[in-house]
């Protein structure tokens, strides 16, 4: 194939982060943009993220918000270029009752 491999992933994977996809809290992923969404009338951030140039969706819960505004950062806006950091941690899903692996921020360079 001329070198160039094609990856199932790459027509079938999600583009956004998921638990899998980070292997520790020391892993910076830059965001290079910050947009709002509507999700059953509540509005809601979603971050596009960049780690070793593969591009990543990330959307905000309130938990994550809260932390990023108790770090110091003054708006939305004001994430774009900052670093952000993840870990790991078991939630329940809230249809299934089930847990599941979720990331929440652990950090945030400016």
């Amino acid at each position: 194939m001329n070198g160039n491999e094609l990856n199932w992933k790459d027509f079938t994977g999600s583009k956004f982060l998921k638990a899998e996809d980070v292997n520790g809290q020391d892993e910076a992923f830059a965001i290079i943009n910050v947009s709002v969404y509507e999700e059953n009338g509540n509005k809601r951030l979603r971050l596009s993220l960049q780690r070793n140039q593969k591009d990543w969706l990330f959307d905000l819960n309130k938990t994550n918000s809260t932390f990023i505004q108790n770090a110091g950062i003054n708006s939305p806006s004001e994430m774009v270029g900052c670093k952000v950091y993840f870990r790991r941690v078991l939630v329940t899903n809230p249809q299934t009752k089930n847990e599941v692996e979720s990331l929440r921020v652990c950090n945030i360079d400016k």
